[in-house]
C-alpha cells in the first residue's frame, strides 16, 4: 500500500489522437496579452528620449504560466469545441419539439437534457475563464467555483483519452473561495495532471491523494516524472504560500491549511468524447 491508499500501478501508452503540448495554437486563440498595451505605452512615454535611449523590446519568451496555459489550452480546446457542437445540435432538437408540440416542455426527458446541457456550458465557461486567466485575461472577474477542480480534471481526462483517476473526480476536493483569484490552484494542478498523463511509461490510471499535516496540506500526484520538478517550481509562483516538492514516485504541491476543502456533492458530470 502506498500514500494513495493502493498499490503502484502500472502505466498505459498514451491514447491515439491525444494532442500533445507542443504547439502554440491554444495561447494564439486564448491570449489576449495586455503586455502589447504596455509595451506601447512604455514606447510612448519612457523608452524614448532625446538622448538617444533606444527602445526597450520586451522579451518574446513565454513565461512558464504562457508555456503551462498553451499546454492546456492545446488539449482541451478541441473537447471544448466538439462540446459546442453536440451542444448546438442537441437544442436544435429541442426547439424543433417545441415548434411541434405545445406540451414538449412536459416531457421530462426532453427538459432533462436541456438542463444537462446548461449545467455543462456553466462548467465549459469556468474552465475557459480559467485558461484565459492563465493568459493575462480575466472573464471570472469575481466568479468561484468550490467544484473547479473537479471540472478541470474530467476535460483533462478525456483529453488524454478516458484515463482514469483514482480516487475519481468526484472525490477531489473543492477550492477554497477566498484563495487568490479562484483560478490559479485548478489551473495549477490541472496542468500537474495533464503533464503526468502524457509523458510515458503511463498504463495505468493517474493517482492522486491529499495530505493534512501541521496547517499545511500536500496535494500529491503520481505517474508525474521528476523532471516536471523545474517549471512546477516556477507555476507554484501563482499560489501564495504554495511550495513544490518531488518524490520517487511523483510531484506534488506543498499549500496552506484550508486551501482545498471537502468535494461539494454534485452529481458526475460526462464530457462528450
Amino acid at each position: 500500500m502506498d500514500r494513495f491508499g493502493g498499490d503502484a500501478e502500472a502505466r498505459l501508452p498514451l491514447a491515439p489522437g491525444v494532442l500533445l503540448p507542443s504547439g502554440r495554437r491554444g495561447a494564439m486563440l486564448l491570449r489576449l496579452d495586455a503586455r502589447v498595451a504596455e509595451s506601447a505605452d512604455a514606447m510612448d512615454s519612457k523608452s524614448i528620449s532625446r538622448k538617444g535611449v533606444g527602445v526597450q523590446v520586451p522579451s518574446l519568451v513565454p513565461t512558464p504560466v504562457a508555456r503551462a496555459a498553451s499546454e492546456l489550452a492545446e488539449a482541451l480546446l478541441p473537447i471544448v469545441r466538439r462540446y459546442l457542437r453536440l451542444s448546438t445540435e442537441e437544442f436544435r432538437t429541442v426547439e424543433a419539439s417545441l415548434g411541434e408540440r405545445c406540451g414538449s416542455t412536459e416531457d421530462e426527458e426532453l427538459m432533462a437534457a436541456v438542463e444537462e446541457r446548461h449545467a455543462e456550458g456553466h462548467a465549459i465557461g469556468w474552465c475557459l475563464g480559467v485558461l484565459a486567466a492563465a493568459s493575462g485575461t480575466d472573464l471570472l472577474l469575481t466568479r468561484r467555483e468550490r467544484n473547479g477542480l473537479s471540472e478541470m480534471f474530467r476535460l483533462v481526462l478525456v483529453a488524454l483519452g478516458d484515463r482514469e483517476l483514482s480516487p475519481s473526480a468526484d472525490e477531489l476536493p473543492s477550492v477554497a473561495p477566498d484563495r487568490g483569484g479562484g483560478w490559479e490552484l485548478p489551473f495549477l494542478l490541472s496542468w500537474m495532471l495533464l503533464r503526468a498523463g502524457i509523458t510515458p511509461p503511463n498504463d495505468g490510471p493517474l493517482r492522486w491523494g491529499l495530505m493534512e499535516h501541521d496547517e499545511r496540506q500536500t496535494f500529491f500526484l503520481g505517474c508525474a516524472p521528476r523532471r516536471e520538478i523545474h517549471p512546477l517550481r516556477a507555476l507554484v509562483r501563482l499560489v501564495e504560500g504554495a511550495e513544490a516538492i518531488e518524490e520517487d514516485d511523483g510531484i506534488g504541491v506543498v499549500l496552506p491549511a484550508g486551501s482545498l476543502l471537502a468535494p461539494s456533492p454534485e452529481g458526475e458530470r460526462g464530457w462528450p468524447r
